[in-house]
């Protein structure tokens, strides 16, 4: 088995005039989260080890912030027409947002770096 760090191996096939031309078929689809037009009044984003939630209506809700395993780490109430700024001192790595209230639910993956020690 190899992973990201073999891209450079080399992989030999053999083929024959009577194969199948089609039986290396490669798919390609888009990767990720496709954005919600609807959720373009609460931006979500990282930088370092803080979590940024940008609220550009008057909102009413809370943001709960879950790990790839889906245990709660933490949870914030939002503040209305504002940046909503969280502190992480938690390991670095992927976590899960999920802003909920006004019949709305935004969610998005964001990565937490290592804080940075002075």
């Amino acid at each position: 088995m190899w992973g990201c760090g073999d891209l450079k191996m080399r992989r030999n096939f053999t083929a024959y005039p009577v194969d199948d031309p089609q039986r290396f078929n490669l798919h390609f689809n888009p990767v990720g989260i496709i954005e919600n037009p609807a959720s373009s009044d609460i931006r979500i984003y990282a930088s370092a080890n803080f979590i940024y939630v940008t609220v550009q209506i008057n909102f009413s809700g809370q943001i709960t912030i879950y790990n790839l395993l889906g245990k709660e780490i933490a949870r914030h109430p939002t503040i209305s027409n504002s940046i909503n700024k969280i502190s992480m001192n938690t390991s670095p790595g992927n976590y899960i947002l999920k802003v909920t209230g006004n019949n709305k639910i935004v969610t998005a993956k964001v990565f937490i770096q290592e804080s940075c020690k002075s």
